[in-house]
């Protein structure tokens, strides 16, 4: 057998040497990533390569924050998401699934779900009403990460334990959320709605929203349940195109 003398291309030498700079947050924190990777996303591709538009290589993002930003530099390198058991990375998950559907990226978007489930699951995070209001504020009424967000903060409303402490907490939870509520109607609208449906959905299955699996006596996967494909169609994260169960 003969010896391949090809030289081998290396992961960054592909990449070539152009970079994009982006200024993230109030205090333009800055980014950098390579031009051709960035750009395979459409959203940056119509940036950065557009006809019309000339960045002179660099983007500002003064309302992003710089937590969920590296959490997004880190998935256009590595394709995952990273996981880190605390409540904050969780928080910066939400935001990082509202970014996704900004920039239109449906495959990031169900990735940074299915993440949020798994870790929340695994160390009992919860839904924190700014982080909630924001959710709601900024991805459309009907968008599968709004829905998730009411179902998710429904489930938390119907296990609170009937002991002082978990009392005295969710309490607190619905006043902070409150601040948001009583200023905003459609929210308020929305989330009344939203709540009353997913109530029923819980007495009806009794299944934990964050858990990926077949809802119990169903035929419906809920790994894909938040997903923005349809059911029947195969899911993109899997590509096998059956509904993965949560790792």
């Amino acid at each position: 057998m003969g010896i391949n003398n090809t030289p081998q291309t290396s992961f960054a030498s592909r990449l070539g040497e152009d970079t994009i700079t982006l200024f993230v947050g109030p205090d333009r924190q800055k980014f950098t990533v390579h031009k051709k990777l960035i750009c395979t996303l459409p959203y940056f591709r119509a940036a950065f390569e557009g006809g019309f538009v000339e960045r002179n290589g660099k983007m500002d993002l003064p309302e992003e924050k710089p937590e969920m930003m590296a959490l997004f530099v880190g998935w256009i390198y590595q394709g995952k998401i990273e996981s880190i058991y605390t409540q904050s990375h969780v928080n910066n998950l939400f935001y990082l699934c509202i970014f996704a559907e900004k920039i239109c990226e449906v495959r990031l978007m169900d990735m940074t779900i299915d993440a949020i489930q798994d870790i929340s699951l695994a160390c009992n995070a919860k839904l924190e009403p700014k982080t909630f209001f924001d959710v709601c504020q900024n991805t459309p009424v009907q968008s599968n990460i709004t829905d998730f967000c009411i179902a998710l903060y429904a489930q938390q409303m119907t296990t609170v334990r009937i002991v002082q402490s978990d009392m005295k907490l969710a309490m607190s939870s619905l006043q902070e959320l409150w601040k948001y509520v009583r200023e905003d109607q459609s929210f308020f609208c929305c989330l009344m709605f939203g709540l009353n449906r997913h109530f029923h959905f819980r007495k009806k299955f009794d299944v934990d929203i964050r858990q990926r699996g077949e809802i119990p006596c169903t035929k419906l996967p809920t790994s894909c349940r938040w997903h923005t494909h349809e059911i029947a169609e195969k899911c993109p994260l899997d590509e096998d195109g059956q509904a993965k169960e949560g790792k």
